[in-house]
């Protein structure tokens, strides 16, 4: 695992019963990030390495990374205890204080296509809950993968996928940018598999900007037709890239889901309470219900629930508007339909979990659209009040013709330029 490549923190996995001893994790770091990152806690047969990230902050959360390499279910390191148990502690213990929780690394695990999340017909005998066909695709992308194997008993595939079910983590290999097809990262003279992984935090899975796995043999020589060091390697290098703000005041505050900074206000429509209800629920079912197996605190329901109740708001409800001195004005005349629709995607941009260069050229062609329109009209409307001066001057007051260039040759020049087609 690279952060960057001056300091490393590494360990070794246990001796075998039998057999040589392979494998360990090695995560470096650069120099310049080193005061940010700190070892959370180590697995007990160091087959994964937490590290805290404070100062890293993912849509208000702080950064809990997990490099993992899993020992095959059939090495004896694993004789007395499953790895994926211990990891699910730590996983709910890091939800609990608020984090942005990432695990990568070897895990051993084919999924195929399998869910790695609870399916509202999984709950219909407990709950009424309704179809999910009209609106899953709007939570959860659909995800792809080369290795159509189903897991089998050789590999930890089912706990995985257990795993993300019951902390409400998603596998991004295969339903993220730069990956959609879901790559293979192993290959061996046997055939090729898909067992290393990139697996994010539900909400936070919208703020992957990219994912790639490695192949190009340019890349650390890894493939099993490029000879390395006298060895022909099998694993891919996997890079994420995620969109995240990096604070580095020493007195910054956390910001975690029970404290958050903002509440937004919705205006409440009586034809969109079903739909409201529908999301709700999905809401509910995605990031509560899992949680309820296990021991779970006030604070983290409450923290929960009002998550879910915005989540649900934002994507059924209008928000609702503060007044102004310039509302109680009319609106521009020259405000017209194109401006609206500008403005809509502006707002759903912006209000979205899109990042700041983002939200940033929405607002740059909105004003684009707007200067344009505005610039528009406002030539118009010279040329009607010149037509208007040069039949009947005395509608002015007495005052001499006005002249189309007085309005039409303003130096107009919009902040950004859209290239009509």
């Amino acid at each position: 695992m690279f952060l960057g490549t001056d300091s490393c923190h590494s360990v070794c996995r246990p001796v075998a019963q039998r057999g040589p001893t392979r494998g360990g994790i090695s995560v470096y770091v650069a120099e310049r990030l080193s005061q940010f990152v700190k070892v959370w806690r180590v697995a007990a047969d160091n087959s994964y390495v937490w590290l805290h990230l404070p100062h890293v902050n993912v849509n208000g959360c702080e950064m809990y990374l997990c490099v993992c390499c899993v020992a095959p279910r059939s090495s004896t390191v694993n004789a007395d205890s499953c790895p994926y148990d211990a990891l699910q502690l730590d996983i709910v213990e890091a939800q609990n204080a608020g984090g942005c929780i990432v695990v990568c690394g070897d895990m051993n695990a084919r999924t195929a296509e399998l869910d790695d999340y609870i399916r509202l017909a999984d709950l219909q005998d407990y709950l009424d809950v309704p179809d999910e066909g009209a609106y899953l695709s709007a939570y959860i992308p659909k995800r792809t993968n080369c290795d159509k194997s189903l897991p089998g008993s050789g590999t930890w595939g089912c706990e995985l996928l257990e795993l993300c079910r019951s902390t409400e983590l998603l596998i991004a290999n295969g339903r993220t940018p730069g990956d959609i097809k879901g790559e293979y990262t192993f290959t061996s003279p046997r055939g090729q598999s898909t067992i290393d992984y990139f697996i994010v935090s539900a909400e936070h899975l919208s703020s992957v900007a990219d994912m790639k796995v490695l192949r190009d043999a340019q890349f650390c020589n890894l493939s099993c037709d490029v000879p390395h060091d006298g060895q022909k390697l099998d694993h891919f290098p996997l890079q994420l890239d995620l969109a995240c703000t990096i604070s580095t005041s020493s007195t910054n505050a956390r910001s975690s889901p029970s404290q958050p900074s903002t509440c937004p206000q919705f205006k409440y429509v009586e034809s969109q309470a079903d739909t409201y209800q529908q999301c709700l629920t999905a809401e509910l079912l995605m990031h509560l219900v899992p949680l309820l197996t296990g021991t779970i605190d006030v604070d983290t329901v409450v923290a929960i629930l009002i998550m879910s109740m915005t989540e649900a708001a934002q994507q059924t409800l209008p928000r609702k508007q503060k007044r102004s001195v310039q509302s109680s004005f009319p609106r521009n005349p020259w405000f017209d339909a194109e401006c609206k629709a500008a403005k809509k995607v502006k707002n759903r941009v912006y209000y979205s979990n899109a990042s700041d260069q983002e939200k940033q050229i929405a607002v740059q062609c909105f004003h684009a659209v707007t200067d344009r329109v505005k610039k528009a009209w406002l030539e118009k409307r010279a040329a009607e009040l010149c037509e208007m001066a040069s039949k009947d001057p005395s509608v002015f007051g007495g005052h001499s013709t006005l002249r189309s260039t007085t309005f039409a040759q303003w130096n107009w020049q919009p902040s950004l330029k859209l290239s009509e087609p």
